[in-house]
């Protein structure tokens, strides 16, 4: 488990990655920490960014993780659903998930898939 300390950092480095794409700031990156912290950085620079989308990869010893968050207005708008694209690429790590359309992740124990994961769910956002 990662300190407090550890996130705050880790979600400054990572609010450096915040790009502007399509009229939404988006943050696709894979990060070592456990689950929660993803989540919980994902929350946080939803705070800070408007509207935003961010995709994290997590890797923590042999576990693994993707955490999605959509913005609500562009998920409805572009009829994305966090929920199914989860559930879509959830194998791609040898795992499962689910949530709701504008959250969603997934736990499992292959990170090897994560980078294929994360080009997966980018491509479901440039709807392809």
């Amino acid at each position: 488990m990662h300190s407090i300390l550890q996130a705050q950092q880790l979600k400054n480095e990572l609010k450096k990655e915040v790009k502007a794409v399509n009229g939404y700031h988006l943050l696709i990156q894979e990060i070592n920490t456990d689950a929660a912290s993803a989540k919980d950085i994902l929350f946080q620079l939803r705070q800070e960014f408007q509207p935003f989308v961010g995709i994290l990869a997590n890797k923590e010893n042999d576990k693994c993780g993707l955490t999605l968050l959509l913005d609500e207005k562009l998920a409805t708008q572009n009829n994305w659903n966090a929920a199914q694209w989860i559930r879509e690429t959830a194998s791609l790590i040898q795992g499962g998930g689910g949530g709701q359309a504008s959250f969603a992740s997934a736990g499992g124990k292959n990170p090897a898939g994560l980078a294929a994961a994360l080009s997966a769910l980018q491509n479901k956002l440039s709807g392809q």
